[in-house]
């Protein structure tokens, strides 16, 4: 049986909303066509009744729903891209499932995909509404991935991509997977347009300082050599440290006929230590990502599918 032609697929990662789904679900059937609309909600293991809210949603709802479960938390770009494969619309969606992303701000980005003939939009907001502690993390980690990888400052989680450009994100190997960097590499134009950006009805967000830092880490060691050259230039450093050490105490020896002290032994000793098991420690963190990625382990178990 072929499938149905959507204009739009939605994709919302599920964690822990089971009090904002039905209102997200009603502003989806308001703002956008039901007859051209398909709406793929990932369940990421919440530990509410999310997934009972979502079955009882697609019993009522006018709009094609596809329910995926997962095994475990995975973590949203993980279920980002379990929904990718569902995906059958021109134009995939990405949006979160608090409502701070409004359905009807849809229309704004495929007007600019369109207009501007790029393969990627990104809705960006005038102003956030996220906590002022949350805003400096996203400030930082925004940084830090755009200064040493490839994904755009401006980006959000609330975007637009052709279905060309999902086709090739898909048939990209995958363990740890950060979508907005992935999608940076196969898109030949990325566009960005103004959008609302509303208040988070219920809850916080799953986003903290500590976890988007960690993220940072981890795009870091996913997608750049940074850490290893990191390593070089820490190994030279220290080699010409190591150097001015053992001049200064030759000198000592020959003219002041100085004792080398036990603290200098196991200062150099701790020292060098310190920065073998420090680097043995990044390339462990290569080896084992590359190791996954050769064994084929998916970066995500599905649990369930309702369709």
């Amino acid at each position: 049986m072929p499938s149905k032609s959507y204009r739009y697929s939605l994709i919302v990662p599920v964690y822990n909303s089971a009090s904002t789904l039905p209102k997200l679900l009603e502003a989806c059937e308001h703002s956008l066509s039901v007859d051209d609309t398909q709406i793929i909600f990932i369940n990421d293991f919440s530990s509410d009744n999310s997934w009972e809210v979502l079955l009882q949603l697609k019993k009522q709802s006018q709009i094609d729903l596809i329910l995926v479960s997962l095994a475990s938390n995975f973590g949203q770009h993980a279920a980002l891209f379990c929904g990718l494969q569902y995906a059958e619309g021109e134009y995939i969606v990405t949006l979160d499932d608090d409502l701070q992303h409004h359905p009807r701000e849809i229309e704004k980005l495929a007007e600019a995909i369109e207009s501007e003939n790029a393969d990627l939009v990104y809705g960006i907001y005038a102003q956030k509404e996220h906590g002022a502690l949350r805003n400096m993390g996203s400030v930082v980690f925004a940084a830090i991935v755009n200064k040493f990888a490839s994904t755009p400052l401006q980006g959000s989680s609330f975007k637009l991509m052709r279905k060309s450009l999902v086709e090739k994100v898909l048939h990209h190997p995958h363990y740890n997977f950060y979508l907005d960097e992935v999608i940076a590499w196969y898109s030949k134009k990325t566009s960005f347009t103004q959008v609302e950006h509303g208040k988070r009805l219920h809850g916080s967000s799953g986003y903290s300082p500590v976890s988007l830092i960690k993220m940072s880490i981890g795009i870091l060691l996913n997608y750049t050599a940074l850490p290893l050259k990191f390593i070089t230039w820490l190994g030279i450093l220290s080699s010409l440290i190591s150097f001015g050490f053992g001049i200064f105490y030759i000198y000592e020896k020959l003219n002041n006929d100085a004792q080398v002290g036990f603290t200098a032994i196991i200062v150099s000793i701790f020292f060098s230590t310190g920065l073998i098991l420090f680097s043995l420690g990044i390339i462990g963190e290569y080896i084992s990502r590359i190791f996954l990625i050769q064994t084929g382990k998916p970066p995500f178990k599905i649990k369930e599918v309702e369709r």
